[in-house]
């Protein structure tokens, strides 16, 4: 009898068998396998690696652009009472973050269609160790700080992935809380407040949420004054 196979989102657990499991990219084993053993493992495909076809990334980045970032401007404008400023002016602070939304999606979606290419029709298990968080942002900037963390990342996979899932798949949570290591650094704490004293002094009126540079937020802090 054939067994399932097991298909493991964010990390690979004791019962990992490279014969009928497969991960679905390298983070997996962070902590687990040492980096050179990893890179072996991509030449034995034991984990998924996705392949861009850049001139298909760079048209699907000009439709998203072109279709949302009026849409993303006016929320923008919005959230942050911003009457007296023109459209115009928001969208080119807000184009980078714009497209980096429409790169993390794109991404998401390659890993999706990959599964459903290759085992639409067959018996898996997808298999997510860590506990789902909240997918729901508060704001769009804490949309983009989630969208680095490599739960956030899996969470959003197994939610679509069980959304429109083959009905020969199966899923299976082991809701194990992920652990973020902190490590104390004097030097970034030192250079984190001299910024935040800095960004006080200069822009105060300024609401971090377009993940700006210095530059950006200041044109903006004088727009913000003579409105």
């Amino acid at each position: 009898m054939k067994r399932i196979k097991k298909i493991y989102i964010d990390k690979v657990d004791e019962k990992f068998n490279f014969e009928n499991s497969l991960a679905l990219g390298p983070w997996c084993f962070d902590g687990i396998k040492e980096i050179d053993e990893v890179f072996s493992f991509y030449k034995k495909k034991y984990f998924i690696t996705i392949n861009y076809n850049k001139n298909f990334l760079l048209l699907s980045r000009k439709k998203f652009y072109k279709k949302n970032i009026i849409f993303f401007s006016k929320c923008i404008k919005k959230q942050n009472k911003l009457k007296d400023i023109h459209l115009k002016v928001i969208t080119k602070f807000i184009s980078p973050w714009v497209l980096f939304i429409h790169d993390i999606f794109y991404i998401y979606l390659q890993y999706i269609k990959y599964l459903k290419k290759n085992f639409g029709n067959k018996k898996i298990v997808i298999i997510k160790y860590y506990k789902p968080i909240n997918l729901k942002p508060n704001s769009f900037y804490e949309f983009y700080l989630n969208s680095h963390k490599l739960n956030y990342f899996s969470s959003l996979i197994f939610f679509l992935l069980k959304k429109n899932h083959s009905k020969q798949w199966k899923f299976k949570c082991e809701n194990y809380e992920l652990k973020e290591k902190k490590k104390f650094n004097f030097f970034v704490i030192l250079v984190k407040k001299i910024k935040i004293f800095f960004e006080n002094f200069f822009f105060p009126n300024v609401i971090e949420v377009y993940s700006m540079n210095f530059i950006q937020k200041l044109i903006l802090s004088k727009l913000l004054k003579k409105s």
